[in-house]
């Protein structure tokens, strides 16, 4: 059975990392960036094959939770509801707000079935590791995703097991919902396992750029839907901890431009943006996965719409080096930088 590539030889180079003055590494992406209405404003390569967006449209995946009402019925918060929609640091705030959602639909993390993670953030992995603490499914990056998942379900009265699997109610909720928003028919879709074990489905980049024009302005949206998507769009902004942790790139970039951002990552060098002052949806693809890269391309292309002209030169020294990272050794001594060379 032949295999399509998603990955594009002839996407143009975004990034050059240099050392002595030479492009060391090169970094190939692709850009779209979309309105409300499916128009492709701006785009650099192949926005067109299918990619695997992973974690970027979370979001879309707690939306069918929000839409039945559930966060309603078991009086969730908005810092619950906006971890719902991320990947965060399996800090300890992380892992007890994940825990508190269960609890509230009367079940615990033997429950989930993300898997068990270490936390990314380096100091609360110490202070674990010093008390000989167990790292669980909380601490799970995506625990809160399934947590969401796992309060529609409760919601709705399914069976609990299995709730990952394809065919699981659940997943087809969601896959309609993704359907609706990216605007195209999935029924043909490529689709595999993602790193949490629920499902992935591959769809054209600007389709991707499309739902998060939509999650800018959900007012184009039925309206049932229009709520929900408002309403974990605004439970992120106002709360970005939730979604990414400290020092994360998600959770700084909502920080800074306040109000004005709503952006998520997704693995394998996949990003997304919605701006609601625009109407438009962005999403990035680099080629070769890396998560560096992804973070310059959308930090250039932030500024090149004009998003950033209105900050402070405190916030904007902030993004900087997001901007043009200075690129140094273990010794921390400078030996180059990664340009944007869109």
């Amino acid at each position: 059975m032949p295999i399509h590539s998603c990955v594009q030889s002839n996407n143009p180079i975004a990034i050059e990392l240099t050392r002595g003055g030479i492009a060391e590494c090169t970094y190939r992406a692709s850009v779209a960036i979309v309105d409300t209405t499916g128009k492709v404003v701006r785009h650099y390569g192949d926005i067109e094959s299918p990619i695997y967006p992973r974690s970027a449209v979370k979001l879309l995946q707690a939306t069918p939770m929000v839409e039945s009402t559930a966060h309603e019925h078991y009086k969730l918060s908005p810092q619950e509801i906006a971890i719902t929609c991320a990947s965060h640091s399996g800090e300890s705030e992380h892992a007890h707000t994940a825990q508190c959602i269960l609890h509230k639909i009367g079940l615990d993390e033997p429950d989930l079935e993300c898997g068990c993670q270490d936390t990314s953030y380096k100091p609360y992995y110490k202070e674990m590791i010093a008390r000989n603490e167990p790292f669980t499914q909380l601490h799970n990056n995506c625990s809160g995703k399934h947590s969401g998942m796992l309060t529609l379900n409760q919601y709705r009265g399914w069976n609990n097991k299995g709730y990952i699997q394809q065919d699981h109610p659940v997943q087809q909720a969601i896959l309609g919902t993704m359907e609706m928003m990216y605007g195209i028919d999935m029924s043909h879709a490529p689709v595999d396992v993602d790193g949490c074990s629920a499902p992935t489905w591959a769809v054209p980049l600007k389709n991707v750029a499309y739902a998060f024009a939509q999650i800018a302005d959900p007012s184009v949206l039925p309206t049932e839907k229009e709520h929900a998507v408002r309403c974990l769009r605004d439970s992120v902004m106002e709360h970005p901890y939730y979604i990414g942790g400290t020092n994360r790139f998600d959770t700084v970039l909502m920080e800074t431009l306040k109000g004005k951002i709503f952006a998520k990552s997704g693995a394998d060098g996949v990003y997304t943006v919605a701006l609601p002052d625009y109407g438009l949806g962005i999403a990035v693809k680099v080629d070769c996965g890396t998560a560096l890269a992804r973070t310059v391309i959308t930090t250039n292309i932030l500024e090149q719409i004009g998003v950033l002209d209105t900050l402070s030169p405190q916030d904007k020294m902030k993004l900087e080096k997001y901007r043009q990272p200075i690129m140094k050794n273990r010794r921390d001594i400078q030996f180059g930088t990664m340009n944007f060379v869109l």
